[in-house]
């Protein structure tokens, strides 16, 4: 284990200036924690610094490169944009952190480049030209094509219509043509995503999924192993690749552990809950506390936050209390939201609410009777505290109202039911959105169905075309039905195959956003687009076009007057003075600060927020246990600690009376909604 660097006074007094406000200082708790060089978990409250106080730790690292014995340190997030917020803070003060022989980068990319690509060198004797998902996937299907039907290699195309026929029979009905087309489709889907796991010998669906073959005397094995095998000697590597082949690296050749630690005696992560199971698993293989070369590894984030990694299970496994530091203290939320989010934690931790208000102000449960009334009330509550001088107007933060579940249902409340104008926007045309992103982060994968995806899709993409002004031979903008009939009719007159690209397109994104994957869907329409426009002899050119397909706002809607103000948001009028009110679901707002936020119970598994989970609300001794209900208070505690003034919760009254009518009125204020 590398020696623990000591961290004086003056070393924090140097970081506070470079990180913090004019005469604001790191207290006690976060003093400890950029003193320690052990190997730790830093476990953070919503709104505690906790990436500030990273950063303090690594601008007193700076001091002490390079290191004596030509080491490095490893600092790792999730996501591009963590890792650009880390070097924007501190990159013009740090010239030799982001130098060889430090690393600071995703996991992605520290797997790819000191493992994945290192192995293709090293033991398939190939060179990696880039890790692309896309392109690995183009290249593995076009090897696919050229042995398909071979009788050799197990007549693959045959077996994978067998698989695939009934499901597009069901979905394209009598369409013969439309199955056949679909039936392609998810067979080139499917395809695309087996993986050759090197460990157990077998073909998955996906990286963690069933297996699919394991004999290795089957002709089929042997043909999917060839076309895998094939399309890596052509330089072609996908992501989820990179850590199928890092992890048997690391199996195959025991002694790379020992290597890397050697090489990284500092280890870093941020955001540790967002990581995904292999990711995890690779970072616990390499760093965790065993073996030979131990380095000082530090896991850093919020685990009650964790709301993207299955909701089944706890990925991020805890280390023994005393290797567990915490940050309590939360200079977003105040003591009065402290309290209500605290009993919602999977992971006991005391909140220490820290914003002090000039006028506290207690949380509000607004008890109603007609969901649509619900909005207009919290706007008066707004109104009220506004004037008062309690929360300020002209707040960067917004005032949000958020939701689980946002597809309609028949006869139970979902965010539709709040906010008419949502559910309009949703089965109409799809014309209100203000940018492509929107339509992704306003579907729901939890409650709606493949051929609801499909269609949404399609609506943001035909929203592309009225943008440029691109309409059908009637000089008519196109409906769904039309831009489908066009493709059709230039595959005719032009010999080509748009249709199925098309097709075949769409049911990756749909697979892709029922998966959760929303992010790489988004990514992947960006750059199809340019693509389909050139099919119609078009460009992407005009200037509201190019906007609406590359913001990057958050996804929402907004309610209220002042529609005319300039915001990355779209806009549904609504009579309430000078209060706007930002409409979206609860995983949109995840890491978000707002100052005023309503959290609207929706129906889900069958049951309630409030129905589902009564116990915290009303005290904090309520055990919670079982997937739905752990589920439920992942998305309840990331919800409820967004704001930085006011908490509200929509809740209906025969639900309220059921469960919630001995709920602590010293903590919550009762609101009846008219």
């Amino acid at each position: 284990m590398p020696a623990a660097l000591v961290v004086t006074n003056g070393d924090i007094e140097y970081a506070e200036g470079i990180l913090l406000p004019a005469g604001m200082t790191f207290d006690d708790e976060r003093r400890a924690f950029i003193r320690n060089f052990e190997t730790i978990d830093l476990q953070a409250v919503p709104g505690s610094g906790k990436t500030t106080a990273l950063l303090a730790k690594l601008l007193i690292i700076e001091k002490h490169l390079p290191l004596n014995d030509g080491s490095g340190v490893l600092v790792l997030s999730h996501t591009n944009a963590a890792v650009d917020e880390i070097k924007n803070a501190i990159g013009i003060h740090c010239p030799k952190l982001f130098a060889y022989p430090n690393y600071v980068g995703t996991i992605q990319s520290f797997t790819d480049k000191f493992l994945a690509i290192p192995y293709g060198h090293n033991c398939l004797g190939v060179r990696f030209d880039r890790v692309d998902s896309e392109a690995f996937s183009e290249r593995l299907w076009k090897n696919f094509r050229l042995v398909q039907q071979r009788e050799d290699f197990g007549s693959l195309g045959k077996w994978f219509y067998g698989m695939h026929i009934a499901t597009a029979k069901e979905i394209a009905g009598e369409n013969k043509p439309e199955v056949r087309r679909l039936c392609n489709a998810l067979i080139e889907a499917h395809v695309k995503n087996i993986r050759y796991d090197y460990n157990e010998e077998c073909f998955r669906n996906g990286i963690d999924g069933k297996a699919l073959l394991k004999s290795k005397t089957n002709p089929k094995f042997n043909a999917l192993l060839a076309i895998t095998q094939e399309t890596f000697a052509e330089g072609y590597l996908s992501f989820d690749y990179a850590y199928i082949l890092a992890k048997h690296y690391l199996i195959l050749v025991p002694e790379l552990t020992p290597i890397v630690r050697k090489r990284f005696p500092y280890v870093f992560v941020d955001e540790m809950q967002d990581m995904d199971p292999h990711q995890y698993t690779l970072l616990e293989t390499l760093f965790a506390p065993s073996g030979p070369h131990q380095p000082i590894y530090q896991r850093i984030g919020d685990k009650n936050q964790a709301i993207y990694e299955g909701l089944t299970g706890e990925i991020w496994q805890d280390r023994a209390p005393d290797r567990i530091l915490s940050l309590k203290g939360s200079y977003r939320l105040s003591s009065q939201v402290a309290k209500v989010v605290q009993p919602f934690a999977l992971t006991p931790i005391a909140i220490d609410g820290r914003r002090e208000l000039r006028v506290p102000i207690k949380p509000c449960l607004l008890v109603y009777t007609e969901p649509s009334h619900v909005i207009n009330e919290y706007i008066r509550i707004i109104r009220t505290h506004v004037d008062s001088g309690a929360i300020p107007s002209n707040t960067a933060n917004g005032f949000h109202a958020i939701c689980w579940v946002t597809k309609e249902k028949e006869t139970e409340t979902t965010l539709s039911r709040y906010f008419a104008d949502f559910k309009r926007v949703k089965q109409e045309s799809g014309s209100n959105y203000y940018c492509l992103r929107a339509y992704f982060d306003a579907m729901d994968p939890v409650s709606q169905c493949v051929r609801a995806i499909r269609s949404h899709l399609i609506n943001a993409i035909l929203k592309v075309l009225r943008l440029e002004d691109i309409r059908d031979e009637n000089n008519r903008y196109y409906t769904q039905a039309r831009f489908l009939r066009q493709l059709n009719q230039l595959d005719l007159t032009r010999d080509t195959k748009y249709s199925d690209e098309f097709n075949f397109q769409l049911f990756q994104w749909c697979s892709a956003v029922a998966n959760g994957k929303t992010t790489e869907a988004l990514r992947d329409l960006r750059i199809f687009l340019p693509n389909l426009l050139g099919w119609l002899d078009k460009t992407l050119t005009k200037a509201d076009a190019i906007t609406f397909v590359n913001a990057d706002s958050a996804s929402s809607q907004s309610v209220g007057e002042n529609t005319s103000e300039s915001r990355d948001v779209n806009v549904a009028i609504e009579p309430s003075g000078d209060i706007r009110i930002e409409v979206s679901n609860v995983h949109a707002v995840k890491g978000h600060t707002h100052t005023a936020t309503l959290y609207m119970e929706s129906f889900y598994q069958k049951m309630y927020e409030s129905s589902r989970l009564p116990g915290p609300f009303l005290n904090g001794s309520a055990k919670i246990k079982g997937t739905y209900q752990n589920e439920t208070a992942r998305l309840l505690y990331v919800g409820f600690s967004r704001p930085t003034h006011l908490l509200c919760f929509a809740v209906h009254k025969e639900r309220f009376e059921a469960h919630l009518s001995a709920i602590d009125r010293d903590i919550w204020e009762i609101v009846e909604v008219s």
